[in-house]
């Protein structure tokens, strides 16, 4: 659904034969579970289906999509559903994840920028996650696969109390008229969706709680160089607002039990 057709299938079964050496050699991280995430890139929801399928028997937990397609049919779209059922048959989540993007997926309205965009689009990313997700709601993929553990990774968890207000606001107006949903849209996000949080965010974990613990894990993408080393100290302030109980699912049992570890 993203970029690349065999090269990401080749990149996948990489990924799988590798992992095994990573364990106990990561400075810091001890024996690593055998918890990749197959990335899923193709045209067609059929080939994704048939890729995951063949991910999972490799070992993986998971897989992931751009936040764009390139058929320009948004994530949520019923061609796509043939990887979300095969997602729900092998119990495994599938996640949206940024990634490199063809020019025109990139959300811009400006031009005359200099050096500076880089720090415009970097912050302003996580955009195209927000829209694929959304997808899901509007086109009623969440309300046809009630099994489907849907994540949103690596675009910050700041953002999403705010999302899921304006997404129940307006799907009590004439604009959701179409939205093929029977819940409000905050209902399906606690009942199969999850999100990742960076350890350098402060007002996030003060929204955790309200939105629902069990739909939050942390991650960052050190040593990208948008990600600093310092996010253990990070961590450690990100989770200290934290009842015992909530700090335990971020910290680690939401993961696990999203991803079967």
């Amino acid at each position: 659904m993203g970029v690349r057709g065999r090269r990401s299938r080749n990149h996948a079964r990489l990924s799988t034969r590798l992992q095994p050496l990573d364990r106990g050699l990561l400075p810091g991280f001890g024996r690593a579970p055998r918890s990749d995430r197959a990335p899923l890139a193709a045209r067609s929801g059929i080939f994704c289906a048939r890729e995951l399928e063949r991910a999972v028997a490799d070992g993986c937990r998971g897989g992931w999509v751009a936040p764009f397609t390139h058929t320009r049919k948004p994530h949520g779209h019923p061609d796509h559903d043939p990887l979300y059922r095969a997602a729900c048959a092998l119990d495994v989540p599938i996640a949206i994840h940024p990634t490199y993007e063809p020019a025109w997926a990139i959300p811009s309205r400006f031009k005359f920028m200099g050096r500076e965009r880089e720090y415009f689009y970097n912050v302003m990313g996580r955009q195209g996650s927000q829209q694929a997700f959304l997808s899901f709601f509007t086109m009623g993929a969440l309300e046809r696969f009630p099994a489907l553990r849907l994540g949103v990774l690596e675009v910050g968890c700041g953002w999403i109390g705010s999302f899921l207000d304006r997404m129940d606001a307006a799907f009590g107006t004439i604009s959701a008229k179409g939205v093929p949903l029977s819940l409000p849209p905050s209902d399906y996000f606690r009942r199969q969706c999850f999100i990742s949080g960076d350890p350098d965010e402060r007002a996030a974990p003060h929204i955790i709680d309200a939105v629902g613990p069990e739909c939050f894990v942390w991650a960052t993408d050190y040593p990208h160089p948008d990600h600093p080393a310092s996010w253990a100290r990070s961590l450690e302030r990100f989770v200290a607002p934290l009842s015992p109980r909530t700090r335990a699912l971020v910290l680690g049992e939401n993961a696990r039990r999203v991803y079967g570890i």
